[in-house]
């Protein structure tokens, strides 16, 4: 189901927005939190890419793991 169908068949619909640690810490913080928050059944969840454009590749790998568990995100 694509996020237009989600927002337009909920009265509240929840997102996320999570940014990439900006050092080389393990994403596994981010994906633990998450599985945590994904009891909210989030419409979608945005990751941010950062101005600077140095987090590129861990923004493609969070988005990455979200298709790959079937939540809808957006980069």
């Amino acid at each position: 189901m694509g996020i237009l169908q989600k927002l337009s068949e909920r009265k509240t619909a929840y997102s996320f927005e999570f940014f990439p640690p900006k050092t080389d810490t393990p994403l596994e913080a981010v994906y633990d939190a998450i599985e945590k928050l994904s009891s909210f059944d989030p419409a979608f969840i945005s990751v941010t890419y950062g101005a600077g454009g140095g987090n590129k590749d861990r923004v493609v790998e969070i988005a990455e793991h979200l298709k790959n568990r079937n939540y809808e995100a957006i980069a």
